[in-house]
């Protein structure tokens, strides 16, 4: 099952203008295999627009948007500079909610150090006016006001994980703060991690289901379906001599890797030479100033996400499609080795018909 096809022509002009560009810029600047960039690209807009939306598909069927994505390939083939240009503004961002945060946890304190004092005054007075037999109503109407309405502390935000367990992460989990992603250029520390040893969960936020967590030290977890968005990079053989060997059984049974959008793109290593053309970047600034747009958007987001229907004509095409590859599958079908995957191919092509729509600035169906 860890076996690859052999390498097709990455779709590029599939893609709308301004994905398209910024992808064909980043790979002309950083001369890293396009299938990889393009990767890059697609995970960025996924974490910008899982907050915000689903998609609705034929058949009554309601799902996420979110990407898992896996590239197979050796050190060096600069997906960690690729990722520095299609995830700088998550970075960016996350940066400024950490600076807000330690700003609103230093006036936190001190509401709370006032709080308390308030709180013992009244106890003080409380109890006074009960040793001396006096009407102690008011105060004690006062005091259960007071409790409460103790100072909230306030909640950190963060999107961007690199390396952390799946509870390190959801415990940044709040009504404001539901969406995260897994980015890494070092994958065999993701894999090795115990990361990627709670599968059932990973697989649950996949499928953009509700998760229960319990904790030993302190009260359970309860998260109405977060998102979350994968793409890591890991060296073929530490993949298939790792991960795979390991977990060969639980990967294929649980359908964990069916879920995730793989690639092997051809190496570009010995043929990366400097020509001296200008660097341009004008149309990864346009990428990016569209991703904070939908962060900004995605940041005030807490209530039920937008789900995006098909038009009647991307309907029939949808379900054409769904029903040829599902023919496929069963007796003596083509795609009966590789069944886990492909039954969830027609939900990827609604993923990501979902993903490209509403970053375009789209509107309707």
């Amino acid at each position: 099952m860890c076996l690859l096809a052999p390498e097709n022509p990455y779709p590029i002009y599939a893609l709308p203008p301004l994905v398209r560009n910024a992808i064909i810029e980043t790979q002309k600047n950083t001369q890293a295999p396009l299938a990889m960039v393009a990767t890059s690209a697609l995970t960025a807009i996924s974490i910008a627009c899982q907050n915000q939306i689903d998609v609705c598909r034929p058949g009554n069927l309601h799902g996420p948007v979110n990407l898992y994505s896996l590239i197979l390939a050796d050190s060096g083939e600069r997906k960690t500079t690729v990722d520095k240009v299609f995830m700088k503004a998550f970075y960016l961002r996350d940066e400024a909610l950490a600076d807000e945060y330690a700003k609103l946890v230093e006036n936190y304190s001190t509401e709370k150090e006032i709080w308390e004092q308030k709180q013992k005054a009244l106890e003080s007075k409380f109890h006074k006016e009960i040793r001396a037999g006096k009407d102690y109503k008011a105060t004690e109407s006062e005091l259960e006001t007071h409790l409460n309405k103790p100072p909230v502390p306030p909640q950190i935000r963060r999107t961007i994980f690199n390396e952390t367990t799946i509870e390190g992460m959801l415990k940044y989990y709040s009504d404001s703060n539901r969406s995260f992603a897994l980015v890494s250029s070092e994958g065999g520390v993701i894999f090795d991690s115990r990361a990627m040893s709670k599968l059932g969960i990973i697989n649950t936020l996949w499928d953009g289901g509700s998760l229960f967590i319990d904790r030993k030290s302190s009260p359970g977890i309860n998260l109405k379906e977060p998102r979350l968005t994968i793409s890591v990079m890991i060296q073929p053989d530490v993949y298939h001599k790792g991960f795979c060997t390991r977990k060969k059984e639980i990967v294929k049974t649980s359908g964990h890797h069916a879920r995730f959008l793989m690639c092997q793109p051809t190496s570009t290593q010995g043929t990366r030479i400097i020509t001296g053309d200008n660097y341009s970047s004008q149309y990864q600034d346009l990428f990016e100033e569209r991703i904070n747009e939908l962060i900004d958007e995605s940041l005030a987001m807490s209530g039920e996400r937008r789900c995006l229907h098909f038009s009647p004509q991307a309907a029939r095409i949808w379900t054409d499609y769904y029903n040829d590859v599902e023919s496929k599958l069963g007796g003596l079908g083509p795609l009966r080795h590789c069944r886990e995957y492909a039954a969830k191919n027609a939900e990827y092509m609604a993923r990501l018909a979902g993903l490209i729509y509403h970053s375009s600035g789209e509107e309707g169906e």
